[in-house]
């Protein structure tokens, strides 16, 4: 299990879970832990120094070095990725410049199956296409990203591969990675596609929840005929495609296959759809 804050951690040994996925704290209010094999349950409450205490800890005792991230929802500690919510400060054309008043704190904590996306391995090795993973939050779509950059870029393969791991979350468990995975972590999506086209070759780019903001650098890096491993918040696949920045990614032909992500009695399980079998967007 990921390395938890001391204080976390006495709350997560309550509940004994050895698959926990998420732990969420609010002030004042019991203990929220998830699991696939217990789902949600509660435990004892957090009064609010606790909580105050929390922050103090995953901010390793300065708020200020996390201004940027909490704006954008997240602290990253030690490979989690700690949502993070309160009230917003804002200024007309600048957007949130500043959030006060913590109210909720949502653990999310990084899993490591190996061999979870041999499946996909499998699939990416035979097209040599570019693949988006789909699912609602919490589908796996990390897990399955992480142990695919680490089978690519380990024997038999030796694939060079760029991830870009802007909040710290893919290199979760890499430590011993290969030498041929190079990690561009806390960079920007698109500012690190960039910098790994221009001074690291890779064969191929992995980065997490694509948006808007990435199509642009996504679209630069098919151009260089470099395959793209991502992932995108969907249920369904006509929900993924109704997404304006991903439409315009499928016309660009950037993805040549779609793959659903689901869990079933605790395994990932994937629904393959190549961009070739769809004679137009689904609607």
């Amino acid at each position: 299990m990921a390395e938890l804050p001391p204080v976390v951690a006495r709350y997560a040994a309550e509940f004994g879970m050895t698959d926990l996925e998420e732990l969420r704290l609010h002030p004042n209010s019991p203990v929220l832990a998830r699991s696939a094999r217990m789902g949600t349950v509660c435990g004892k409450t957090v009064s609010q120094a606790e909580f105050s205490k929390v922050i103090d800890e995953i901010c390793e005792h300065s708020l200020h070095a996390h201004f940027d991230t909490i704006n954008e929802g997240y602290i990253s500690y030690k490979g989690l990725r700690v949502g993070i919510c309160g009230r917003a400060v804002t200024s007309p054309g600048r957007g949130i410049i500043g959030v006060r008043d913590f109210s909720g704190l949502c653990f999310r904590v990084p899993g490591i199956h190996k061999g979870c996306a041999g499946a996909a391995v499998a699939e990416f090795l035979t097209a040599r296409c570019g693949m988006l993973f789909y699912s609602p939050p919490g589908g796996g779509k990390t897990t399955v990203l992480r142990d695919m950059m680490c089978t690519l870029s380990s024997p038999p393969h030796d694939l060079r591969v760029s991830a870009v791991d802007t909040r710290g979350e893919l290199a979760y468990g890499c430590e011993n990675r290969s030498r041929t995975l190079d990690l561009f972590s806390g960079y920007p999506k698109a500012k690190g596609m960039e910098i790994a086209l221009r001074c690291f070759a890779p064969q191929v780019i992995v980065c997490d929840e694509i948006g808007a903001s990435e199509a642009q650098a996504l679209l630069f890096s098919a151009s260089c005929g470099v395959p793209i491993l991502a992932s995108a918040h969907a249920d369904t696949l006509a929900q993924l495609l109704s997404s304006p920045p991903i439409a315009k990614l499928h016309e660009a032909g950037i993805f040549g296959c779609y793959a659903a992500i689901r869990r079933r009695n605790q395994r990932i399980v994937f629904t393959f759809t190549a961009r070739d079998a769809l004679a137009e967007v689904p609607c």
